[in-house]
This record gives C-alpha cells, structure tokens and sequence, in this order.
C-alpha cells in the first residue's frame, strides 16, 4: 500500500477567488471518492508545514518549535 500525502499551505476549506481558497481538485477527489476528504479538519499551527511535523511526531507544536 502506498500513501500519497498532499499538503498546501494556508488554504481556506471554502472557494475563493484568491490563493487561499479551497483548490478546485479538492471537490474532484472528494466526489470521485479518491482518498479521504476531512471536512472539519482544523490544523494546529499556523502553517500547515508546521504542523506536519505535530502530526508525524505526535508532540504539540510549541515543543517542536518554541522559538515560533
């Protein structure tokens, strides 16, 4: 099995006509049943990449990255 992760950075989980609403292959996946589409997802750091690292670990942000 292989696992894919596809992780942006400061998206809105809603359409916006900027950068930071929801990308458009987002709903694509979601109706084609492809993969999983959280819709109450709510990250716990500011950047996404961050918290990537809060995710892997298991440990709060602030002890992975205290000087932030």
């Amino acid at each position: 099995m292989n696992i894919i992760w596809i992780v942006t950075d400061s998206i809105c989980n809603y359409e916006r006509a900027d950068l930071h609403g929801l990308l458009p292959v987002y709903k694509e996946l979601k109706n084609a049943n492809e993969g999983f589409y959280f819709d109450n997802c709510i990250s716990q750091f500011p950047s996404t990449n961050l918290s990537l690292f809060s995710f892997l670990t298991g440990r709060f942000p602030y002890y992975i990255f205290p000087d932030y």
